[in-house]
């Protein structure tokens, strides 16, 4: 009895972890994608987006000993959701919550994925681009569906048609999202966008311009509060 006590609680907590970081997501917009191939890099990286005001982002394959990262950048700024991106396994996302992760990232479907993530209350989205496969992530369970890559089906137009006739999903834009249309995805119904070289430039990083990304990310930041009014 008190074993099934327990593990009610549990349900209870995770539900309620996931609830917390999807109404975050839902406030802040914006998810920013840690992309580097140096360990060195990859921290300073993230304190340069992190400084620019972005409060919500994902660790990618290509970082080196990248669960280590999110439980680092995790345990050191605890008001950042820390997630990961491109994850393509069950085992991947149970090593990435394991280390800190709240949310959970594939460009794909995969059940398995999910399943761990509704275990263990990460968030978690799923990357689809057609309105069969966007059907086929909810059924699997997912929180989040990608629109990917998001430029090659249409931009804003194909989220606000696919808005129309799927109103209760919710959307990330995701795949060459730009500052210059980042307020047109959400406007078209998107509830949150996923930005990756148009803030954290290659070339950028090869210098260690993190100053730079700084103010790329300031700038993200301020076109989506321009979409925030007083309650």
């Amino acid at each position: 009895m008190q074993e099934a006590v327990r593990e009610k609680i549990t349900a209870e907590e995770i539900s309620e972890t996931s609830s917390k970081v999807l109404h975050t997501l839902e406030n802040e917009r914006i998810l920013a994608v840690i992309r580097a191939s140096i360990f060195e890099n990859v921290e300073e990286l993230s304190q340069a987006v992190i400084a620019g005001g972005i409060r919500c982002v994902l660790i990618s394959s290509t970082v080196p000993q990248r669960f280590r990262f999110i439980e680092t950048i995790s345990k050191r700024y605890p008001e950042v959701l820390v997630g990961a991106a491109h994850v393509m396994t069950g085992e991947q996302a149970e090593k990435a919550i394991a280390a800190g992760a709240k949310i959970i990232s594939s460009s794909y479907l995969n059940k398995d994925i999910v399943n761990v993530c509704k275990n263990g209350g990460a968030l978690v989205m799923q990357g689809a681009a057609t309105p069969s496969e966007i059907m086929e992530a909810v059924q699997f369970g997912s929180d989040m569906v990608q629109l990917f890559p998001i430029n090659h089906l249409g931009g804003p137009n194909f989220i606000r048609t696919v808005k129309e006739h799927l109103p209760s999903v919710k959307f990330v834009a995701c795949g060459g999202v730009a500052l210059d249309d980042v307020v047109d995805f959400i406007k078209a119904g998107a509830t949150a966008v996923m930005v990756d070289d148009a803030l954290t430039d290659r070339g950028l990083i090869r210098e260690g311009n993190w100053k730079e990304i700084t103010e790329r990310a300031k700038l993200f930041t301020q076109k989506i509060a321009t979409l925030k009014t007083p309650k």
